[in-house]
């Protein structure tokens, strides 16, 4: 139980921002549970992704992370910088900061815009916010 509690709070002190310490972290942290409450900036597992608590929540067994409506609960947690050299890979629903970079479908894109929560993957017909990166190697 103390080492729990050392997770949890190790957890909690990390900033909401920081992915690499969060994603480092998440192997002790606990698998996601229905009927369990969760606090803000806390870190759960599900199916393989470790996921950010993004508020307080009591779960609920359909409402599970990655599920329909639950962007505004957990977010996907990706440890890479986002850099051109280390993009990050897109996850549906993940929070997209302006000015990094991502993968997805085996491309290259930069973040025009902060999309949190974000639902339009890269490459998606009319959407601005993704500009599709040439390689030039």
């Amino acid at each position: 139980m103390l080492q729990a509690m050392q997770v949890r709070a190790a957890a909690l002190a990390i900033p909401a921002a920081d992915d690499a310490a969060a994603f480092t972290l998440a192997p002790l942290c606990k698998t996601w549970a229905a009927g369990t409450h969760y606090d803000a900036l806390e870190i759960v597992n599900h199916e393989g992704q470790p996921y950010r608590v993004v508020q307080a929540v009591d779960s609920l067994e359909h409402q599970m992370p990655g599920s329909a409506g639950m962007l505004a609960i957990y977010r996907p947690i990706d440890p890479a910088p986002g850099t051109r050299e280390e993009p990050k890979t897109f996850y549906f629903g993940m929070d997209v900061k302006e000015g990094l970079y991502y993968t997805s479908a085996g491309k290259l894109y930069l973040a025009k815009a902060d999309l949190p929560a974000c639902t339009y993957a890269p490459g998606t017909a009319g959407v601005w916010q993704w500009e599709e990166v040439a390689d030039t190697e």
